[in-house]
């Protein structure tokens, strides 16, 4: 199941995910939202996915983000950023608030 909102013009978007709960919480959050199936793999697998930042906040509840280079449909490589709330729900089921966009339109928007 996936809801998608987004904005065309500056590239902002986001998204509630449901996986199963599978292995550990980080593996089972960047498998799901990177798989080549899924909305970054469109065009092709994203490229240079990294983990910048984790938080633990509690059982079952964590918020990650990552940078990727994603292809568009003119299949230009575009640097994006997203962050994602992942909460595991009754142990078998997890609930991924994901919410990203270009990496430069991040860097205007990020609180200094």
């Amino acid at each position: 199941m996936t809801q998608v909102s987004r904005d065309y013009q500056t590239g902002d978007g986001a998204y509630v995910l449901v996986a199963a709960a599978k292995g550990p919480l980080k593996k089972v959050v960047s498998d799901k939202i990177f798989a080549a199936d899924g909305k970054y793999g469109s065009y092709g697998a994203p490229a240079d996915v990294r983990l910048a930042k984790s938080e633990n906040r509690g059982d079952g509840d964590e918020v990650f983000e990552y940078t990727f280079v994603a292809l568009t449909p003119a299949m230009r490589e575009v640097a994006r950023r997203v962050r994602a709330r992942a909460i595991q729900v009754g142990g078998d089921d997890v609930f991924i608030l994901v919410a990203g966009s270009t990496a430069a339109r991040w860097r205007v928007a990020e609180p200094a």
